[in-house]
């Protein structure tokens, strides 16, 4: 998906996990999507799940004092109030589970 029309009414929105996470949300806002996530919010009440990166930019702000990814600070979506800072090292790793309430893992 590529533009703001193509979101559609959606029961629910999922941002999922991204390997760039501040340029990511810089693309979200450039192409109108962070917008029209916005706008759905507040007109229909749309919940919004966010998944590692997707997570990240829900929050008020992502700093990068160690340039990790880009460098900077940057504002967040502001849906969040919370703070993303990037530690020195990116670690990413595997994690699994269950649901409490199917069992399933």
């Amino acid at each position: 998906m590529d533009r703001p029309a193509h979101l559609g009414r959606p029961d629910l929105i999922l941002l999922p996990g991204t390997k760039n996470t501040m340029a990511d949300l810089k693309w979200l806002r450039e192409s109108g999507l962070e917008a029209m996530i916005w706008r759905l919010v507040e007109e229909q009440k749309v919940p919004v799940i966010g998944i590692c990166g997707g997570y990240q930019m829900l929050g008020e702000t992502l700093s990068d004092p160690h340039h990790v990814e880009a460098g900077g600070t940057i504002k967040g979506m502001g849906l969040l109030p919370m703070d993303t800072v990037f530690a020195e090292k990116k670690t990413r790793t595997r994690v699994s589970g269950r649901n409490r309430i199917s069992g399933r893992g």
